[in-house]
């Protein structure tokens, strides 16, 4: 009995200790199992890691691409013999970026980035604009004081328009060869009113609603909702005072317009002042309520108010100022800076002109010169405005801006039908921070920015010069700047 209590004691001995090492071997089991996946975690989670560091400094890379593609434009102009572009970062990283154009100042950017321990690439793809406003006419949303949206009438473009705000083309409205940007309202079309015509569709970029493909008038060859943000130039206090100052510089400098012409004329002997006595024998005039510089009309001393200067101008019926080569006191062949022949209606304008209020051109006149003329307050035209160019289009030694922080009124023109392709009545550069009117029939050539644009009836169009910003005057706002505006970006 004994014996048999004490074999069955030692069997349950030995039976715990089987049970405890199949325990221990379980343990040890699940730790091998969780070191396991701890392993297979963490080595995945390092490899994710390094796909993620590898993919951030390829996209780096790339974006690089981008940013230098854009400086080089900004900078240099687009030139298709610079791209494709490529480049090396610091840390070994490489991009290749191409850009090309698609149309209506619109271009692709894409670029690749590569990272060099992986050879893992990313690409990005920008849309960007690249343009220069005095391609277009532009009404810049900004003169709210009338009311009416940046458009106002029946409206007829021929060329690049950008509008801020909403467009409605009614009536006998229409705009052709385009292309149309309208940043913050909508495209509407209502009666005859008509967005290109039958076999020459218009591109358009448009924030807003527009009608339905095959809609009556409706003649869009492509719809973006990608429209780049153009504002306005700002025409303060500020920019006003370094056009007058400018405008006095340059009535003693002895250089016929601006200060690397090259040519020489007759305007100082060392003072302002001498510039009506030293053409021998004869005093030479000014226009009227010159300063003693004889570019700038008002005080010597500074200017009015922002577009309520008083010392006004009127050109044309007024008397013949200043002098010419030809005129029987000029000893040179060049001629003023500015001048005006009252008898053959001839306006001479080089450089800046600066005159602190109103002008009033009186007469239909021809004009000469690279120059602009900066009014503190409105200007009207009551007469026609062109070149002395023959066709009446402007060129490199023929082509003066207008600028006011004010308004433009053009009562050029008459009662007869215009042909968009025929000859102008106004042909130039202008610029009015508030409003352009127009009363008669009248075809203006150039570029008109505007706070907003005004037409009274039809017979009344506006039609782009493409070449004007390589001609454009200096003092002109926004002159020698082009902009640079992303639109869609994809990675």
């Amino acid at each position: 009995m004994r014996t048999t209590l004490r074999s069955t004691f030692a069997s349950l001995r030995d039976d715990d200790r089987g049970i405890a090492l199949v325990a221990v071997m379980g343990v040890i089991a699940v730790m091998t199992i969780i070191a396991v996946s701890a392993y297979v975690f963490s080595s995945q989670t390092l490899h994710e890691t390094e796909n993620v560091q590898n993919q951030t400094q390829a996209f780096q890379a790339a974006n690089a691409g981008v940013d230098r593609a854009l400086t080089r434009i900004q900078e240099n102009g687009f030139l298709d013999g610079d791209y494709p572009l490529n480049g090396n970062m610091t840390g070994g990283e490489s991009y290749v970026a191409s850009v090309s154009p698609t149309g209506n100042s619109e271009y692709l950017c894409i670029s690749t980035g590569t990272d060099p321990s992986s050879g893992r690439t990313e690409t990005i793809k920008v849309k960007f604009f690249y343009l220069n406003m005095w391609n277009m006419n532009l009404a810049g949303g900004t003169n709210n004081a009338l009311g009416g949206g940046a458009v106002r009438g029946t409206t007829s473009v021929y060329g690049p328009f950008y509008v801020r705000g909403g467009v409605t083309l009614g009536s006998n409205s229409v705009i052709e060869n385009g292309p149309l940007f309208i940043k913050g309202g909508d495209l509407t079309l209502t009666g005859s009113g008509a967005l290109g015509a039958p076999g020459r569709p218009v591109d358009v970029y448009v924030t807003g609603a527009y009608p339905a493909a095959g809609s009556r008038n409706m003649y869009a060859r492509t719809i973006s909702q990608s429209v780049p943000d153009i504002s306005l130039p700002v025409l303060d206090s500020a920019v006003m005072s370094q056009d007058y100052n400018q405008a006095k510089a340059q009535s003693m400098d002895n250089v016929q317009g601006y200060p690397d012409s090259g040519i020489t004329n007759l305007e100082s002997t060392g003072a302002p002042s001498s510039y009506v006595s030293m053409l021998s024998g004869w005093t030479r005039p000014k226009a009227a309520g010159a300063s003693t510089f004889y570019k700038a009309v008002g005080t010597d001393a500074g200017i009015g108010a922002l577009a309520a200067g008083t010392h006004g101008l009127t050109i044309g019926g007024t008397g013949s100022f200043g002098s010419w080569s030809g005129d029987g006191h000029y000893t040179l062949t060049s001629h003023d800076d500015f001048s005006y022949d009252d008898v053959s209606n001839v306006l001479t304008v080089e450089g800046t002109v600066f005159i602190d209020g109103p002008l009033t051109l009186n007469d239909s006149m021809v004009y000469r010169g690279n120059g602009a003329l900066v009014c503190n307050g409105d200007i009207t035209m009551n007469g026609d405005f062109v070149p002395q160019t023959g066709d009446g289009h402007p060129d490199a030694t023929h082509c003066v801006g207008l600028v006011t922080p004010g308004s433009i009124i053009c009562n050029a023109g008459d009662s007869n039908t215009k042909d968009p392709e025929g000859l102008p009545d106004v042909a130039g550069a202008f610029f009015a921070s508030r409003d352009w009117s127009m009363s008669k029939n009248v075809l203006v050539k150039g570029s008109v920015l505007a706070g907003s644009i005004t037409f009274a009836h039809s017979n009344q169009h506006l039609v782009t010069d493409p070449d004007l910003p390589s001609y454009l005057p200096r003092a002109m706002p926004g002159s020698g700047n082009s902009i640079l505006t992303k639109g869609s970006w994809v990675r």
